[in-house]
């Protein structure tokens, strides 16, 4: 009797600390992404790792606040003024884009104590997470190795070793989604 309760014991011992460690790791990995739920907020961090469609998009800075009378331009609010998207590519088949947008939701992907500085954005390309009628923009300055939210005034400064990653992937993925990196096209084409 006593021999079947110590291996009872044994059993239940181990169960007690499996439950504790996958505890620990499901409080873990809610920690590691705190940050970035902050600072992208639970709607865009969701439409990051879920939407159907991802369109990367080229962008250039309109002079002035808005993007002039009887502009048929798509155009994106982004933090410092309004863009004019010069190329839009769907590229959500391509491949490792799951990875890429797994990194954007990882704390330690960001330099959250590294303040701003004097560096002027200007923003080169853009994610836009899409599903529905839901959607976020995150753009990205790699000059200033920012983030930026579109239609807010959030930015974050990011890896430079990511960032130059980004950039390079971004010319990969239009490739591989069919479009050319640099050729003008109007929006939605």
């Amino acid at each position: 009797m006593n021999q079947s309760f110590r291996g009872k014991a044994v059993i239940l011992g181990i169960f007690l600390l499996a439950l504790v460690l996958s505890g620990f790791a499901w409080w873990y990995q809610l920690r590691k992404g705190s940050h970035c739920r902050e600072f992208l907020g639970t709607d865009a961090v969701q439409l990051i790792r879920q939407a159907s469609r991802v369109d990367l998009m080229r962008l250039e800075r309109l002079p002035g606040t808005t993007a002039g009378p009887g502009s048929t331009a798509a155009t994106i609010e982004l933090p410092g003024g309004i863009y004019r998207v010069t190329e839009r590519t769907d590229i959500t088949p391509v491949p490792g884009l799951l990875h890429a947008r797994h990194a954007l939701l990882q704390d330690v992907n960001y330099q959250w104590a590294r303040p701003p500085g004097d560096c002027a954005s200007d923003w080169a390309f853009a994610l836009q997470f899409s599903s529905d009628t839901r959607e976020a923009v995150l753009a990205f300055d790699p000059a200033c190795n920012l983030i930026g939210v579109g239609d807010t005034d959030r930015t974050a400064p990011f890896d430079p070793v990511l960032m130059r990653t980004y950039t390079e992937k971004s010319r990969e993925w239009e490739l591989r989604a069919g479009g050319e990196p640099g050729r003008e096209r109007s929006p939605g084409s």
